[in-house]
C-alpha cells in the first residue's frame, strides 16, 4: 500500500468536453481551496477562482485605522468670500505668457529615383521625370509609347506637396519626348557615315570571329574524331591481345586436360588391377574357410564318435557292474541259504 500522505494533490480543472478526463497533473497554483497544474493555470475556471480567493481575502482582512493628522499638518481655515475677493483685489495682476509650441520640422520625403530604360531620371511610384542638372521635375514618362507627357494638374500639386522644383514643357519638346536639357544634338552626315562604317566593320570582324570559332571548331571536331579512332583501333588491339592470351590459355589447359586424362587411365588401370587383386584374394579367403569349415567339421565328426564310443564303454562299464552285483547278490543269498540250512 502507497502512503497517500505523499500522494500531491491532483488539478482541479473540470473537463468540458465530453470525452474529455480529469486532468490529473500536480497541483503548481493554490486558489484557497482549489488547485491547478500549471497547464490550466491561466484557464478561465483558474482565474474565476482566483478572483474569488482574492475578494474572500480582502473581505477577511481587517480595516486599516487612519492616525489623526498632527497640528502642523492640521488644514487652514477658509477664510470668509469677502476677505478673499479684498486679497484678490490687492494683489497686482501678472499677465501669464504662454510659450508657443514650436513649429515641426519640414517632413522630409525620400523617393526612389533612378535612370529608367530610356535612360531618365524617373519616381517609379509618379512616373515623374527629373532633369539631372536642375533637379526639377519636367514631365510625366508614358510606358506604353515613350514619350514624355506634360505636368498635370495632379502631378503640380504632388511637387508642392513634397516641395519639388517643377517646369512645364512647351508643346514642341513634348512631341519629341525629349527636355530641353535632355535633348540630343542633331548628327552630321559625316558623323552617320563613320557610325556606319564603324558598325560594317564590327560586323565584319564579328564575321570573321564566327568564321575563326567555327574553323576551330571543325578542327576540334577532327581531332576528337581522330582520338576516338585512335582509341578505338587501340581498344581493338587490345581485344586482339586479349583473345589471344585466351586462345594461349586455352591450349595450354587443354594441353593440362590431356595429361590429366592420362593419369586419371593409370589411375583407373591402377584401381582395376587392385580390383582383380582383391578379389583374388578374396576367393583365395573363401576357399580357405571352406577348407576349414570342413576340417572342423571333420574334427567335429571324430568328436562325436568319440563321444559316442565313450558312452558305450560307460555302458559296457554299467553292465558289468550291474552284472557283478548281481552275483554278489546271488552269491550272498546261496551263503544264506546255506548257512540256514546247517
Amino acid at each position: 500500500m502507497a502512503d497517500t500522505s505523499e500522494q500531491k494533490p491532483k488539478c482541479c480543472f473540470a473537463p468540458i468536453k465530453a470525452k474529455q478526463l480529469p486532468c490529473e497533473q500536480p497541483v503548481a497554483l493554490f486558489y484557497g481551496a482549489k488547485g491547478f497544474c500549471k497547464k490550466h493555470g491561466t484557464t478561465v475556471q483558474a482565474l474565476k477562482a482566483k478572483k474569488e480567493h482574492d475578494e474572500k481575502v480582502a473581505a477577511e482582512a481587517p480595516p486599516v485605522v487612519v492616525d489623526p493628522p498632527a497640528e502642523s499638518e492640521k488644514p487652514k481655515e477658509d477664510k470668509p468670500k469677502e476677505e478673499k475677493a479684498k486679497a484678490v483685489e490687492e494683489e497686482p495682476r501678472q499677465q501669464i505668457e504662454l510659450e508657443k509650441p514650436p513649429r515641426p520640422a519640414p517632413r522630409v520625403v525620400k523617393r526612389k529615383i533612378a535612370p529608367n530604360k530610356w535612360g531618365r531620371y524617373e519616381d517609379t511610384e509618379t512616373n515623374i521625370l527629373f532633369d539631372q542638372h536642375s533637379k526639377a521635375a519636367y514631365g510625366v514618362q508614358d510606358h506604353t509609347t515613350g514619350k514624355i507627357m506634360s505636368l498635370t494638374q495632379k502631378h503640380i500639386e504632388l511637387c508642392e506637396k513634397y516641395k519639388w522644383k517643377y517646369k512645364i514643357l512647351p508643346e514642341e519638346e513634348e512631341s519629341d519626348g525629349y527636355s530641353s536639357d535632355e535633348k540630343p544634338e542633331e548628327e552630321s552626315e559625316e558623323e552617320s557615315e563613320k557610325k556606319d562604317e564603324d558598325e560594317n566593320a564590327k560586323e565584319e570582324s564579328e564575321e570573321e570571329e564566327e568564321e575563326e570559332e567555327e574553323s576551330e571548331d571543325e578542327e576540334e571536331e577532327k581531332e576528337e574524331e581522330s582520338e576516338e579512332e585512335e582509341e578505338e583501333e587501340e581498344s581493338e588491339d587490345e581485344e586482339d591481345e586479349e583473345e589471344d592470351e585466351e586462345d594461349e590459355e586455352d591450349e595450354e589447359d587443354e594441353e593440362e586436360s590431356g595429361e590429366d586424362d592420362e593419369d586419371e587411365e593409370e589411375d583407373e588401370e591402377d584401381e582395376e588391377e587392385e580390383e582383380e587383386e582383391d578379389e583374388e584374394d578374396e576367393e583365395g579367403d573363401e576357399e580357405e574357410e571352406e577348407e576349414d569349415d570342413e576340417e572342423e567339421d571333420e574334427d567335429d565328426e571324430e568328436e562325436d564318435e568319440d563321444d559316442e564310443e565313450d558312452e558305450k564303454d560307460e555302458e559296457d562299464e554299467d553292465e558289468e557292474e550291474e552284472s557283478e552285483d548281481e552275483k554278489d547278490e546271488d552269491d550272498q543269498s546261496e551263503e544264506e541259504e546255506d548257512s540256514d540250512e546247517e
